[in-house]
């Protein structure tokens, strides 16, 4: 299995991309036509969470010309016809199962671009329908507006077509009534995007630990455990109807969803949390995809500061907050949530500020988050 190498707990700056820190040995890669009986074989069984990043990396290495361990994303070309049609139409059906958008798309890609005699209307019809779904999960969704309308010039009465046109026209029409330049809210491989219903199955997989011992993102992040489809909808329908609650997917360029960002402003005053999969933490990500929701707030929330809360033994997540800015407060959480402690970001103040502030905010979030009443306090400010 090809293996990502994680970074150290402390974030640095010039914290490399995944495709860029493979190991150096990389494992015995299948000869063409092993893969292609892996391809066959994986298309008959199910898919586990923990083998998720292992056919991502092998589809990689099987579309790109070069390796990902020495090639950037932006320099890698397509190896036109390098496999038989019925090849590619194996490892889209493996990119789609595994929500790997990004290779939804290169895959896609690469079959439209054959001569029109290599695909039969069916595969035509069902590849158009791929990409546009894939351009939609990336956040493009009128370049899949446009590339479903030039499908239907050809087959104007294809059910499918005109079922994915409908489709992405309403997701089309969603994104244009946002107010804000999603395109500006994109740095170093990442981007922020509303979080939707069709991303269910991205988060699904991201969602899911990938490793037994490893603490869930439920866990980590006191989430919701869905145990049914139903229950992720009712819960997004629920959050984009709490006051001033922003939800939004976390976009990687080369790796599609990787995880979710949130934040509350009440009165020009922020709380946040984020969280990734297990599979793309430790490269950075996180303390990115911050640092664009905090600019987000900044320039259209009318957000001044902003606060956050961490389990007291995720030195991880602590030493990514402290990274762009964040700073741990004396002061506490009472119990049940005394294992977690809070960070501040935004102009100084003095102690009794931040204790009325974090409480007006817990009340404006609807929270029961108490804070802890120490002696020194009420020695302090009470006497």
């Amino acid at each position: 299995m090809v293996a990502l190498q994680k970074q150290s707990p402390v974030i640095e700056s010039n914290a490399i991309e995944p495709h860029e820190k493979l190991e150096e040995e990389h494992c015995s890669k299948p000869s063409q036509q092993d893969w292609v009986l892996a391809l066959r074989d994986v298309h008959r069984q199910p898919i586990y969470a923990g083998d998720r990043l292992y056919w991502m990396l092998q589809l990689r290495d099987y579309v790109y010309q070069n390796t990902l361990s020495n090639t950037e994303l932006s320099e890698r070309h397509f190896v036109t016809a390098k496999y038989p049609v019925s090849d590619y139409l194996l490892m889209l059906d493996l990119a789609e199962r595994l929500c790997d958008w990004v290779m939804v798309d290169e895959i896609s890609n690469t079959l439209l671009n054959l001569d029109a005699d290599c695909l039969s209307n069916e595969q035509y019809s069902k590849i158009i329908v791929a990409n546009a779904e894939a351009c939609v999960q990336s956040g493009k969704s009128f370049q899949a507006l446009q590339s479903v309308k030039c499908a239907l010039l050809n087959q104007y009465q294809n059910a499918e077509l005109l079922s994915c046109y409908r489709w992405v026209q309403y997701h089309a029409e969603r994104a244009n009534q946002s107010s804000i330049p999603w395109q500006d809210y994109c740095a170093a491989g990442l981007m922020l995007t509303p979080l939707e219903s069709y991303h269910i199955d991205a988060y699904r997989w991201v969602y899911c630990k990938q490793s037994e011992g490893a603490a869930s993102v439920a866990d980590l992040c006191n989430l919701p455990n869905f145990s049914h489809d139903d229950d992720w909808l009712t819960w997004l329908q629920n959050c984009r109807h709490y006051h001033n609650h922003y939800l939004y997917a976390v976009i990687h360029q080369e790796w599609g969803f990787i995880g979710s960002v949130c934040l509350e402003v009440f009165n020009g005053i922020g709380f946040f949390y984020y969280w990734l999969g297990e599979d793309f933490q430790g490269y950075g990500f996180g303390p990115r995809a911050v640092a664009i929701l905090l600019k987000l707030g900044d320039l259209h929330k009318g957000m001044t500061a902003c606060y956050a809360k961490v389990y007291d033994n995720n030195l991880h997540s602590q030493k990514a907050l402290e990274k762009i800015g964040f700073s741990a407060l004396p002061i506490y959480l009472a119990a049940p949530y005394d294992n977690e402690l809070l960070y501040y970001f935004g102009p100084d103040k003095t102690q009794r500020q931040w204790r009325d502030e974090l409480l007006t905010l817990f009340t404006d979030m609807g929270s029961d988050f108490r804070l802890e009443v120490t002696r020194d306090y009420l020695l302090h400010h009470l006497i």
